[in-house]
């Protein structure tokens, strides 16, 4: 079997995809005969012969009915002041002149650079702006649980997120929500990032009532939907979900090109685009890396390879330097914050989510 050897500044070596970087710690990995991973397979299959002209089209016909339904708003943008929640957010008012509500959650961890970039996006595109967010102690908490039984602390803000953007779209009878996540580029893996209502009921129920759980479960049940549309007197849906990057080619440069020069976004600090909305991103990653020997610039950087958005020796430079930079005052900050320790964190890495899924 193929596979290409690489390693960089003093890390261990790992055997990698020949196409991509996806080392062979990435979990359930398969390699072909020539080193080719089975998720650039996959991505082939799926989207390298995708027909662009017709989801354009398909995604101009959601946008028309969307609007034919006369609401106050025509569509929800989930928005974090972050890169892709941006250009999504002025694709929807710009190119498709969208009446667009852009619903932020307030995790208790945005940064600087995504308050401001939110308060200057929303001004210069005219957009109708809402933000929710529970108290911090309750988040506080969440992070912590969640940290200690499944090495993750995400959990709680993409619950959150979703369940803020359904109940606003429900309060103001808005039928269309446009995410801007993209599964080609930003998706890890089930077996490393996954969640579900069973998953956070488990967990958030020792440290929180009845109550407070309801603004983090998101509507699952069938008989909850039907009950919901009877209470309209509607048999039929009348809101739809999408992701914008599974109907357009979603560049990275090309977005990044269009906030710099339309809207004057702004970079993290550091000079990183990529999750500048959370402090916490750095520990995130760090978890991931710990854990799996790899994070999430590897994922992400192997995906854009396949999408020739980046050369694999660009990939695997650029991933090795970024996910190796010190992190000491994000995770002393990460400590402060939430009152863990050094032993918490490495125990983390023996945690999994998956058996509470």
């Amino acid at each position: 079997m193929a596979k290409s050897q690489n390693a960089l500044h003093g890390e261990k070596l790992m055997n990698r995809c020949t196409r991509c970087i996806l080392p062979d710690t990435y979990p359930d990995i398969v390699f072909d005969s020539e080193g080719v991973c089975h998720k650039c397979h996959e991505a082939e299959r799926r989207y390298v012969h995708r027909d662009i002209d017709k989801l354009s089209r398909e995604l101009l016909g959601i946008v028309n009915w969307a609007k034919s339904q006369k609401r106050r708003y025509d569509c929800i943008v989930p928005f974090s002041g972050g890169k892709d929640s941006t250009y999504t957010l002025y694709t929807c008012i710009e190119k498709f002149r969208l009446k667009t509500l852009a619903v932020n959650f307030n995790n208790g961890l945005r940064t600087e650079e995504a308050l401001r970039n939110m308060d200057t996006i929303t001004r210069n595109l005219g957009a109708a702006y809402l933000s929710y967010g529970p108290p911090w102690n309750i988040l506080k908490k969440l992070y912590k649980e969640f940290l200690l039984n499944t090495g993750q602390f995400c959990f709680p803000c993409d619950m959150g997120i979703w369940k803020t953007v359904q109940r606003t779209a429900e309060q103001y009878d808005v039928p269309l929500i446009v995410s801007g996540f993209s599964a080609q580029i930003e998706s890890r893996g089930s077996k490393i990032y996954s969640y579900n209502n069973r998953l956070f009921k488990t967990i958030a129920k020792n440290v929180m009532s009845t109550g407070e759980l309801n603004d983090f479960l998101s509507e699952a049940a069938i008989a909850q939907k039907i009950a919901r549309r009877l209470k309209r007197f509607r048999l039929t849906r009348y809101r739809r979900q999408i992701s914008l990057p599974e109907y357009v080619v979603w560049d990275d440069k090309i977005i990044k090109d269009t906030l710099y020069r339309e809207l004057n976004w702004q970079k993290r600090a550091d000079g990183s685009s990529d999750h500048i909305d959370c402090l916490f991103a750095p520990m995130k990653n760090y978890l991931v890396v710990q854990k799996w020997g790899f994070g999430e610039k590897t994922t992400k950087y192997s995906a854009m390879v396949r999408a020739s958005q980046m050369t694999r020796e660009d990939a695997l430079l650029q991933s090795t330097e970024e996910e190796r930079r010190p992190i000491q005052d994000a995770m002393e900050l990460f400590m402060q914050k939430l009152g863990v320790t050094n032993e918490d964190i490495l125990h983390a890495k023996t945690k999994s989510h998956l058996g509470y899924l």
